[in-house]
């Protein structure tokens, strides 16, 4: 079922509801020779449209990683029990083959960047995921104004790429977990940790809450948020 395709599962970000996993796409070069049995017709539809190889090669390993993982976890048999739809505004969901919510899911959130593909899928009690992974490297620096807010510089050391990249990809996270995709300015979302617990709180200017988790994997920062029911 899985041409031995290797998950990491990210223990550090699971909590109670929320299951993540993470494929190095470099350790599995051919994986678009397994495209067809995980791809159910309107994936496949789209996946062939696709003409950054690169592109190609993390969009597919982003839907593998999600349908590996929920198959290990006993929530569907197999990677053709579920395939992922997205609503009108993109967010993706996994679905049966009628369309219907796969039971005992609630929420889906799909990433990647660089070498990495990764997905979170949310159960009981957790109502809404996002997950978002981000390199850390100099590339936000130029970005910073347009996304950090002055009471991040609170809890932030934002001059350095380990805590821009953190911030960037909490408010991504958090922006994925709410559904408000690109219609949030990232500068509206704050973030905040207690270091007692080394907890962290993600929410918008207005007050929505959403807890968050993220671990530093080899020079990326996974970060995820979730909202209980």
């Amino acid at each position: 079922m899985d041409q031995g395709i290797e998950l990491v599962e990210l223990s550090a970000l699971t909590a109670p509801g929320v299951e993540i996993a993470l494929i190095d796409i470099e350790r599995h070069p051919h994986l678009e020779d397994a495209a067809d049995q995980f791809l159910e017709p309107d994936e496949r539809a789209r996946f062939v449209t696709l003409r950054s190889p690169h592109r190609r090669r993390e969009w597919l390993a982003a839907r593998v990683c999600a349908k590996l993982l929920a198959a290990r976890k006993g929530l569907i048999a197999g990677p053709h029990e579920a395939r992922i739809a997205q609503d009108r505004s993109g967010r993706p969901a996994l679905v049966d083959p009628a369309g219907r919510a796969v039971t005992g899911i609630t929420d889906c959130s799909l990433s990647h960047k660089g070498r990495f593909a990764c997905a979170c899928l949310g159960r009981p009690p957790i109502a809404r995921v996002g997950i978002d992974i981000e390199t850390v490297s100099p590339r936000l620096r130029s970005l910073r104004d347009a996304f950090v807010n002055p009471s991040d510089a609170m809890e932030f050391h934002v001059d350095t790429d380990a805590d821009l990249a953190l911030l960037w990809s909490l408010k991504e996270a958090y922006s994925k977990a709410i559904g408000a995709g690109l219609h949030i300015g990232l500068k509206n979302i704050t973030s905040n940790r207690n270091p007692a617990t080394n907890s962290l709180r993600v929410r918008t200017l207005a007050g929505r809450v959403a807890h968050a988790r993220h671990v530093v994997y080899s020079n990326c920062v996974v970060a995820v948020c979730f909202i209980a029911q």
